[in-house]
């Protein structure tokens, strides 16, 4: 479930009632009317936050806009001299809206956005000392992994989120913890854990009386009962799912329900009715800019137009959704897609082409977790494959795979009938408790109906009183912040405050000029490297990003580095980083790249771990060592944590990449021996060394990552201009695509001229 933090009401529009259509259009008015007229920016944040909770779940592109309109107005105030009360007004509204437009960013399916937008509002609210509001936050980095089928990282978001919740009695925020706990152990197997959190989240939700948590709910419990081939109780749930959405016009939550409703109903042999549900999730889905349940549905309806002979028509929804899952970077769904086009392409004889999927598959079943149901379907299209090829020996092996997941512990009879036994006598209860919960609703829609009627009656002749009475106590106040006392006290806070601030800063730029002395004088750059260029825009005052020189005899051994993090922090990471590299050349004579980088590796993690604390913190990096053979042969020897290294020959079209090992410096799962490549370079070739900032920047009309293509042919269209022109120009377009957006990390570009 993902949430959106709490919102503040605004006492002068309190007589402004949440109604439906009409009602709700008179109400959006009234908010209007508040934002443009001539009131200070906190009333009008307010009124935006109110006029958003009125569509969100109706109207995601406006939700967007208008909460990309609230972190633009917090945006301007926060530059400004502010009192500590507003500022942190202003900071927790940037944060909470921040939240919501990394949700827009997930139902679009741009996965990297939104974790970049979840992990900057998780920091400001955890800053603030706010638990609910990072609660959110990082329940919402667990919701992407969760998408991406990295079931084991979404449950470690997941349980932070719920202990920030259980911290601050969050009823509401524990019930959403234990619903998505429940989807992440249904999608691992474990429908016993997975039962346990619903459990608890049903008692939670009789509490709440939160329609949408309950129908997000039924959705779950019937989840589980379709793999325990429940049919009917699953239908039975899916229904009452669909009915609360409905009444509540949660129109962005109705594709989910349809394309359950569309397996139930296939799954019954009812595969005219499933794909009246597909096509209606594939409608909704695709006027809300939900690409996730469109490649679902699409996928499904494809299933069924092959069961039903129509191949072609099938297959190409089956490979639409393929696509579409790559687009957004959704290995679980492409992957579940591809086994299904595998298994197609089994079913036509070509089996040839069903081994090519099965391969490419298994490269990369490494990298992210299936349900039980989709690994066995993938080696069963493996298996069948490869026995048809003869390929006896693969086919055997994956025969024991496939039959290892058919009979987990799902399958075993006993569990099951257990588990059908439990669900049937929650079954019972559960069926009186939703009806007599609708009837609670019904009521209370009906009373709340009622007295909205009786408050807008009466707010219509008191809100002219209500504004009077408002401006008056307004110049009352004014007239007591007049007074000396208050100025004292106002002019004693402000001292403190600026002291404080001025010994920040003071300690900010120490740190600058401490950092800045470990970076290569520009004199000793265009010593060795006369023909370059050096593009270091750091995020904050101090840097995560450092460059990193020396000459050792006829060799000039060079670094772009990127530590963890940005500002204080990451500079800290990077004085230790540099020291090692340092160390790994001046101490134990090292040239080699990739020695060079072995030994700084062990250098950093041998001081981490002299630290009770557990830091993974490292860099990623990339290295070079120059050698000029003659006048017109150089040698440049590479090597890379993470960073590869581009190469421009003087006459070339395209740009040579090698790339880097996989790993970073620093504590890593497995860890390899950094590999040296070299390479020969000719008068007039150029490299390029760089950190991930200036391809990872937001921004142009959509507000998306620039990326490695467009930074690549821009690197290119230059190639010919001096390196003093090609950093200005860089520069240039970075602020150019930037526009209106925060920089968010540092940026590092270095070219070299051979």
């Amino acid at each position: 479930m993902i949430q959106k933090t709490a919102l503040f009401i605004l006492i002068i529009l309190s007589s402004f009632s949440y109604g439906q259509s009409v009602d709700q259009e008179k109400e959006i008015t009234k908010y209007k009317q508040v934002i443009a007229s001539n009131v200070n920016d906190t009333i009008k944040v307010k009124a935006i936050k109110q006029w958003n909770q009125l569509i969100y779940l109706t109207d995601p592109q406006l939700d967007l806009q208008l909460n990309l309109q609230i972190d633009s107005i917090c945006d301007v105030n926060l530059k400004k001299e502010l009192s500590p009360k507003a500022n942190r007004f202003y900071l927790e509204e940037k944060a909470s809206a921040t939240n919501i437009i990394g949700i827009n960013y997930y139902n679009k399916g741009e996965y990297d956005q939104a974790i970049s937008f979840y992990s900057y509002s998780y920091q400001m609210l955890k800053e603030l000392g706010n638990k609910s509001g990072a609660a959110n936050a990082v329940n919402n980095i667990g919701v992407v992994y969760f998408r991406q089928g990295k079931f084991d990282q979404a449950l470690d978001y997941y349980n932070q989120g719920l202990a920030l919740r259980l911290s601050v009695n969050d009823t509401a925020g524990i019930a959403g913890s234990y619903r998505n706990l429940a989807t992440a152990y249904e999608k691992k197997g474990d429908y016993f854990k997975a039962i346990d959190y619903l459990d608890k989240e049903k008692a939670l939700n009789q509490i709440i009386h939160d329609s949408i948590s309950i129908a997000t709910s039924f959705i779950e419990i019937g989840v589980i009962n379709f793999h325990l081939e429940n049919f009917e109780v699953t239908f039975d749930y899916f229904q009452k799912a669909k009915k609360i959405l409905l009444d509540q016009n949660a129109l962005t939550k109705l594709p989910r329900v349809y394309n359950a409703l569309g397996a139930c109903f296939e799954k019954t042999n009812d595969l005219d009715s499933a794909i009246y549900y597909y096509d209606l999730s594939i409608e909704i889905s695709t006027k809300f800019n939900d690409p996730y349940n469109v490649a679902m549905a699409k996928h499904n309806k494809g299933v069924i137009l092959v069961i039903k002979g129509e191949e072609e028509a099938g297959e190409e929804l089956v490979r639409t959704s393929i696509k579409m899952y790559e687009d957004m970077g959704d290995l679980s769904g492409y992957l579940g897609s591809l086994s299904t086009l595998g298994q197609i392409m089994n079913e036509r004889g070509d089996y040839r082409q069903a081994a090519l999927i099965g391969d490419e598959i298994l490269g990369l079943l490494d990298q992210v977790q299936l349900d039980l149901d989709s690994y066995m379907d993938t080696y069963g299209m493996i298996y069948t494959a490869s026995k048809n090829l003869k390929n006896f020996q693969k086919a055997l092996l994956y025969h024991e795979k496939y039959i290892e997941y058919r009979d987990s512990f799902m399958n075993n009879t006993n569990q099951k009938l257990l588990l059908q036994k439990e669900f049937e006598s929650e079954m019972q209860a559960d069926s009186i408790i939703t009806s007599e919960f609708l009837k609670v609703k019904n009521a209370e829609i009906s009373a709340e109906k009622s007295e909205n009627k009786r408050r807008k009656q009466q707010g219509y002749y008191l809100v002219a009183g209500l504004g009077l009475t408002v401006l008056f106590g307004l110049f009352l106040l004014n007239r007591y912040r007049l007074t000396r006392q208050q100025n004292r006290v106002i002019e004693e806070q402000k001292k403190i405050v600026e002291a404080a601030h001025e010994e920040i800063r003071d300690s900010i730029e120490y740190a600058k000029r401490i950092q800045s002395a470990l970076l290569p004088p520009n004199h000793l750059v265009k010593k060795h490297l006369p023909d370059s260029f050096i593009l270091y825009l750091p995020k904050d005052v101090v840097a995560g990003d450092f460059y990193w020189m020396e000459q050792i005899e006829t060799k000039t051994i060079f670094a772009a580095a990127d530590c963890t993090g940005h500002g204080v922090p990451g500079a800290m990471v990077s004085v230790l980083c540099s020291n090692a590299l340092s160390s790994s050349t001046r101490e134990y004579g090292l040239t080699d790249p990739g020695a060079i980088l072995n030994k700084t590796r062990e250098i950093i993690i041998e001081r981490f771990a002299q630290s009770e604390e557990n830091v993974n913190d490292g860099m990623d990096v990339a290295l070079v060592s120059i050698e000029k053979v003659d006048s017109s042969k150089t040698i440049v020897q590479y090597a890379g944590a993470n960073n590869p290294i581009w190469i421009i020959r003087k006459n070339g079209v395209e740009i040579q990449e090698i790339k880097a090992n996989k790993q970073p410096i620093g504590n890593y799962t497995v860890e390899n021996d950094f590999e040296t490549h070299s390479i020969e370079l000719a008068s007039g070739d150029q490299f390029f060394l760089f950190s991930d900032g200036y391809a990872d920047q937001f921004g142009g009309d959509k507000g998306k990552k620039l990326k490695s293509k467009p930074f690549k042919e821009l690197l290119l269209s230059m190639k010919d201009k001096s390196p003093e022109e090609q950093k200005t120009l860089l520069t240039k377009q970075f602020e150019h695509w930037r526009g209106k957006f925060e920089q968010i990390d540092d940026v590092l570009v270095i070219g070299v001229r051979i």
